[in-house]
């Protein structure tokens, strides 16, 4: 294992991996730009620009979205990006990029203060770099990649603040999982009741006799009461609302039986190991994963089992502390069994790449330890290598190769808008009205996203049934796949550009229309 003394130089080399892993082609890859991405770039630029969110609002600490009400801290963190690259899909998603990687290295002294022994937090922190679960998210301009960081920072901080009795440290912790409330949805029950459990485990060794708590929970309540007072004052809550609705109709036992089947889904091979989310039955969303494998590798599984017994037999503490994370990580999944397909989500249980790859750095030392032999260490650390390399590299090819030929559709990453919009843009002064189809999800906000300066003022969203007027000169974009579009109304277009999806296949359609 790793000497001692050289531990930072692995870690160093762990970090630049997950960085490239997680930032190159990112603005192609995933293709496509999701409404929500868009929301939280130009959400940043206009506080950057003006300090108000888009619909005037100074420094708000919810952003209204699309019917719903979004946590601040993602926003807020992609001001910088958009300050120094430009309101583009690089710069939104890039701090996504930057909080997947900082998991990474707060993830390594996690492991190494929770076991004492860096070779763990190497292992533990190269994992994570290679996850597919975690490189996915980190990887596109939405919030629930903060999850993870907070709450890995917030009890490694935690430790620390035990071992050192500092007010800064426990400051500094209670301030991290009060923060976590304005990242994602889960969070808002994740948050404390994992910081309040942690508290409850420590303190008869560590805590009944130290005064330093109290900052920790200060501060902590002093977030979570601004937290509820907007609560009180915004429906922030929208969202788990609009996601009960698919339980309306059902009976209480229909309820009950589809939250235990959704919970215990997130423990399945299948989700875990075989499909992950965009094979998971009924999931007809295609941008949660990719085809061909689970959420976590194959190779991990053996380790699992390896890393609990790892626990069991010297940390019993640490072995608590990951059995509730390993058990509360389904919780955004469960209140809603039945939307979007029911089932397991990856994107609100992400919080479970922490356990799964803690639980596989454990078992992966446990099992090179146990060989006494150097000459048959080194025979099985090489086979290991050679094992969770062939499992990265066939992540690598599914994802950077495959993954945008069958994810980039409406039920995907929704891609076109972009390259509609720029088209749209250049030829506005040729005509009187130019329409940017309704067939994305939040189309609105990708005529502010790509054209923040309202630079084609002529530029709407619609469609010719709705918006066609002989007199004016016009151009539209249509969805090749909308059902709406009639033979009618097709024997009347001229196609003067078409936008092909990244499998070549037809997406948009944008011309004009002959009277009828």
């Amino acid at each position: 294992m790793t000497h001692p003394k050289h531990w930072h130089w692995y870690l160093l080399c762990i970090i630049g991996i997950a960085f490239l892993l997680r930032t190159v082609y990112l603005s192609n890859i995933p293709a496509g730009f999701f409404c929500d991405e868009a929301a939280t770039g130009y959400n940043a630029y206009t506080l950057l620009t003006k300090g108000t969110d888009e619909y005037g609002k100074k420094f708000p600490l919810f952003f209204e979205s699309f019917g719903n009400w979004r946590p601040a801290f993602p926003i807020y963190f992609t001001i910088p990006f958009v300050s120094v690259f430009g309101l583009t899909e690089f710069a939104t998603r890039l701090p996504s990029a930057v909080i997947g990687t900082c998991t990474v290295y707060i993830l390594f002294f996690l492991a190494k203060i929770a076991t004492g022994k860096s070779s763990i937090g190497i292992l533990a922190s190269g994992l994570l770099a290679i996850s597919p679960w975690h490189i996915h998210f980190s990887r596109v301009g939405q919030e629930n990649i903060y999850v993870p960081f907070f709450i890995s920072l917030g009890i490694t901080l935690l430790f620390y603040a035990i071992k050192k009795q500092t007010r800064f440290l426990w400051f500094s912790t209670g301030l991290t999982f009060g923060l976590s409330l304005f990242t994602y949805y889960p969070a808002y029950v994740l948050a404390p009741f994992i910081f309040g459990v942690l508290l409850f485990i420590k303190q008869k060794k560590h805590i009944r006799t130290s005064k330093n708590i109290h900052f920790s929970v200060i501060i902590f309540m002093i977030l979570a009461s601004v937290f509820l007072f907007q609560a009180m004052h915004t429906n922030i809550f929208n969202r788990a609302i609009q996601l009960k609705r698919y339980n309306e109709g059902k009976t209480t036992k229909q309820i009950i039986v589809g939250a235990a089947s959704a919970y215990i889904g997130h423990f399945s091979p299948e989700f875990l190991f075989f499909k992950g989310d965009i094979g998971y039955q009924h999931h007809f969303l295609t941008r949660y994963s990719v085809k061909g494998m689970g959420q976590l590798y194959m190779f991990q599984l053996p380790f699992l089992f390896l890393g609990l017994l790892y626990l069991w037999k010297r940390n019993k503490t640490f072995l608590l502390i990951l059995g509730i994370l390993f058990l509360s990580y389904p919780v955004g999944s469960t209140f809603a069994p039945f939307a979007d397909g029911g089932g397991p989500f990856a994107t609100r249980s992400i919080i479970g790449v922490i356990p799964f790859t803690i639980l596989t750095a454990l078992g992966l030392y446990e099992f090179i330890t146990h060989w006494t032999s150097t000459m048959l260490r080194n025979i099985v650390i090489f086979s290991i290598s050679i094992l969770i390399e062939a499992s990265v590299c066939f992540y690598m090819y599914e994802y950077f190769f495959r993954y945008n030929s069958y994810a980039s559709s409406y039920w995907g990453w929704q891609f076109g808008a972009r390259e509609t919009m720029q088209y749209l843009i250049a030829k506005h002064q040729e005509y009187d009205d130019l329409f940017l189809p309704d067939s994305f999800n939040g189309p609105n906000i990708f005529l502010k996203f790509y054209d923040p300066k309202n630079t084609c003022t002529a530029c709407h969203v619609g469609r010719p049934d709705t918006f066609y007027i002989p007199s004016r000169k016009q151009l539209f974009a249509l969805a090749v796949d909308d059902d709406r579009n009639t033979p009618e109304l097709m024997d009347k277009f001229t196609i003067k550009k078409r936008i092909l999806y990244p499998n070549g296949a037809p997406a948009f359609l944008i011309g004009t229309i002959q009277p009828f």
